[in-house]
């Protein structure tokens, strides 16, 4: 799946933990795109090389993204983590 627009600002919500194997970090972004007449925001979430992905993005792209859902404690969240930038 893919979503084109354009990030605004430098992201958000940075977080870095020590995973089963080696550390990791994600980070948010509020992405703005169009959809028919009308503009819409997402927040996508990056892994660990492709936050510099994304910090480095200047005007509009194409993000590769995976929604994923889960649930914990009778309560659903969920996710679009970004897995390419083009």
């Amino acid at each position: 799946m893919t979503i084109t627009g354009t990030i605004k600002g430098q992201g958000f919500n940075y977080k870095s933990f020590q995973g089963k194997v080696n550390a990791q970090e994600t980070k948010d972004f509020l992405v703005i795109y169009k959809e028919g007449n009308y503009e819409k925001q997402v927040v996508l979430t990056a892994w660990n090389a492709t936050i510099t992905e994304m910090q480095n993005t200047v005007g509009e792209k194409t993000f590769s993204v995976e929604p994923t859902s889960r649930e914990y404690k009778d309560k659903w969240y969920t996710s679009i983590k970004v897995w390419k930038v083009a």
